[in-house]
Order: C-alpha cells, then structure tokens, then sequence
C-alpha cells in the first residue's frame, strides 16, 4: 500500500502537479468524507476539483478510505456528537426544538424502525461540517509533509 501512495504521488508530481495541490486533494478529501450531506460527496468532489482544478482521483479515493460502508456509521455518529456537544454548550438540552418541522417524522420513524432517540438536523449538519474541517486542518500540514518526503526521495522538485 505505501508503495502504491509513493508510487501514485511520483507519477502525479511528474506530470506537474504541486506538492500543495496534492495535499489540498487530501485535505478536501477528508473533508468532503466528514461532510453531513449524505448522497451528495462525489457530486461536491467533482466540482471541487473542476473548480480549484485539484487532483479528483486522489480526492475520491482518499474521501472513500474515510468514509465508506463499513465506517459511515462511526464517522456520521462523530459528526453528529461534535455538534451535539457544540450545541448541548451553546442552547442546553433545547437543541430540538430548533430542528425543521419534517424532522419530526423521520425521528418517529428513526424511533420506531431503529429504537434511536431524537436526532437534531442541525446538530448532525454543524457537527459533520465542523469535524471535517478540523480533520482536513489536521490533514494539510501531514499530507504535505509526506508528498515533499516522498519527492525528495524520487529527486523531484515539489514546487
């Protein structure tokens, strides 16, 4: 696997890409992987890319390392308890009384399908978009720091 990241990162710096716009790539990635809306990841991906003409591939692979089947549960339930926490300091225990009124049947639903209890739209939407920023700071830095490693072991300019 470290040979194929290495490998993949030689192949992008030869064909001209930055050792920072390799890193915005992954810290978009992480981003877009904590992101709270659901179903829309690679749409946002993709105009992301097109937009700050960043590399989409490593984007898409990277946000799916995060964010996949086997993990959505975990990375949503850490957006969702970011803004619970948030929001629990900032309004108390009325953090539902702020939710849209259709979130009102998916919390029947979510309570008598799954036995969870209510859910807060706006917790699950600031917690999600908050963690992701926090983690793609986090990311930058790290990412950038391995990309110019692995090019000065290839002998490549990083520019």
């Amino acid at each position: 696997m470290r040979q194929r990241l290495a490998t993949f990162v030689h192949e992008s710096l030869l064909r001209g890409e930055s050792a920072t716009g390799l890193a915005r790539a992954l810290a978009i990635g992480a981003y877009v992987a904590f992101s709270p809306f659901i179903g829309m990841h690679t749409l946002m991906l993709i105009g992301i890319a097109w937009g700050f003409r960043l590399n989409f591939m490593l984007m898409l692979i990277f946000s799916n390392i995060i964010n996949n089947p086997w993990t959505l549960v975990p990375v949503y339930a850490a957006g969702y308890a970011c803004g619970q926490a948030l929001l629990s300091y900032t309004y108390g225990h009325a953090i539902l009384l702020h939710n849209p009124s259709w979130m009102d049947s998916i919390n029947v639903w979510l309570g008598s399908t799954l036995g969870v209890g209510q859910i807060s739209f706006w917790a699950f939407m600031l917690g999600g978009n908050i963690l992701g920023a926090l983690i793609a700071c986090i990311v930058y830095p790290i990412a950038k720091l391995c990309i110019i490693r692995i090019a000065h072991t290839y002998n490549l300019t990083t520019s």
